[in-house]
C-alpha cells in the first residue's frame, strides 16, 4: 500500500501529547468546528460544524471504497490561519506498509494524501505534530507554512524521528526527515547511566512550538533522563526551496526517576520551558515536573468518575502554565 497557527486560531487539543485515541478539534475563526477521533479505525472521517450544520468528511486515500487492510490511528488536526487551511495527519498500518501520512483541506478542496514517512521494516508510533510560519524573502512579505511531526520508529530499538514539511503558495515544496538523537547531538544511548525505567512500549516524546522554532523532548531505552533539543527551520540557499532543521541541543536532563507502571509509555508535555512527565494509565494519575533543571518528587492523586485523567491533565497544564508565566514577571520593588 502507498497512499496517499495562527494566532486567531483557538486549537482545542489537550497537548501535543495527546493520547492515540483523544478527539482532536480546532476552532477557526470564522466559527467553524473540526473534529476527528484519533483512535484506530478502517478509515478516517472528519467532522465539521458550523452553525446548526453538520457534515462529515472522508479523508482522502481511507474511504471505505478503497479500502485495502490498513488501520488509521493518531489522527492529528493543525490550523493555518494565514492561507485557511487545515491539515491532518495520521498513522497508517497494514500487514505490508507503515507510513506518516499528511492531507490538507481548503476551501472544501482535500489535497491528495502524501506519505511523509514510509516503509514497512518499522512501525511507527506516538505521533505529534505542531505548525509554524517562516518568512522567504527579507522584506518578510512571503512566508512558508512549516510542519513539524515527531514520532517513534518501534525496529530493533525504538528511535525518535522527525519530519519538516514546508508549504510555499500553498504547494509542499519539501520533505525531511532525520533521528531525533543526530539532530540534538545527543551521546549514544550506551553513554547513559543504566537504570530501571520500567517496560514501556516505548520512551516519551512531547513537541511544542517556540516562536518560529519548536522544542522537542524525548528518552531513551534503560534510562529515566530526558534529552531537550530546539529545531529551527531554514531554507536552503538555491533554487531547491528545500527546507531543513537547525538544531539546538539543550543537553539531558538529570534522572526522572519516574518509571512507567506497565507497558503503556510514559506521557510528556512542554509548557513555557517546564519539561513534564506524567502517567494516566491506572487508578492513580502520576507526574513530575522539571523546575530550573530539578525534578520534582513524584506526585499522585486519586482517579475517580468524578476525577478523571483527562480533567487532571488540563488542570495540570494550566498550573504548570500559571506557575511558568509567575516565575518570569520581573520582581516588583516593595517601598
Amino acid at each position: 500500500m502507498k497512499r496517499l497557527a495562527a494566532a486567531v486560531a483557538l486549537l482545542l487539543t489537550a497537548s501535543a501529547s495527546a493520547y492515540a485515541g483523544e478527539l482532536e478539534t480546532v476552532l477557526t475563526p470564522d466559527s467553524t468546528f473540526y473534529s476527528i477521533d484519533g483512535g484506530e479505525h478502517p478509515w478516517l472521517e472528519l467532522s465539521r460544524r458550523n452553525t446548526d450544520v453538520t457534515e462529515g468528511l472522508i479523508v482522502p486515500g481511507t474511504d471505505v471504497d478503497v479500502y485495502d487492510g490498513a488501520r488509521e490511528s493518531e489522527s492529528r488536526l493543525l490550523w493555518d490561519g494565514t492561507t485557511s487551511t487545515l491539515y491532518i495527519l495520521w498513522h497508517s498500518a497494514s500487514e505490508t506498509e507503515d507510513a506518516i501520512m499528511l492531507a490538507s483541506l481548503k476551501e472544501g478542496v482535500w489535497s491528495e494524501p502524501v506519505a511523509i514517512a514510509e516503509g514497512a521494516s518499522v512501525r511507527r508510533l506516538g505521533l505529534q505534530v505542531a505548525l509554524t510560519r517562516a518568512a522567504i524573502d527579507e522584506e518578510g512579505t512571503a512566508s512558508a507554512t512549516l510542519i513539524h511531526a515527531v514520532w517513534w520508529s518501534m525496529g530493533a530499538q525504538p528511535a525518535a524521528e522527525y519530519a519538516l514539511v514546508a508549504f510555499e503558495d500553498g504547494m509542499q515544496v519539501s520533505t525531511d526527515v532525520a533521528p531525533l538523537e543526530a539532530l540534538a547531538e545527543r551521546p549514544s544511548a550506551a553513554a547513559f547511566e543504566t537504570e530501571d525505567a520500567g517496560a514501556p512500549l516505548h520512551p516519551p516524546l512531547a513537541i511544542a512550538r517556540a516562536a518560529n522554532a519548536v522544542d522537542v523532548v524525548f528518552g531513551t531505552e534503560s534510562s529515566t533522563r530526558i534529552t531537550r533539543v530546539r529545531l529551527e527551520p531554514r531554507r536552503v540557499a538555491g533554487n531547491a526551496r528545500m527546507w531543513k532543521p537547525s538544531g539546538r541541543a539543550d543537553g539531558s536532563t538529570g534522572p526522572s526517576r519516574m518509571i512507567a507502571a506497565q507497558s503503556n509509555p510514559l506521557q510528556a508535555f512542554i509548557s513555557k520551558g517546564r519539561i513534564v512527565l506524567y502517567d494516566a494509565t491506572g487508578l492513580k494519575f502520576r507526574y513530575v515536573v522539571l523546575e530550573n533543571g530539578t525534578w520534582t518528587s513524584e506526585r499522585m492523586i486519586q482517579l475517580d468518575e468524578k476525577v478523571t485523567s483527562d480533567k487532571l491533565l488540563r488542570e495540570l497544564q494550566r498550573t504548570v502554565a500559571e506557575q511558568a508565566a509567575t516565575d518570569s514577571e520581573p520582581a516588583v520593588e516593595q517601598r
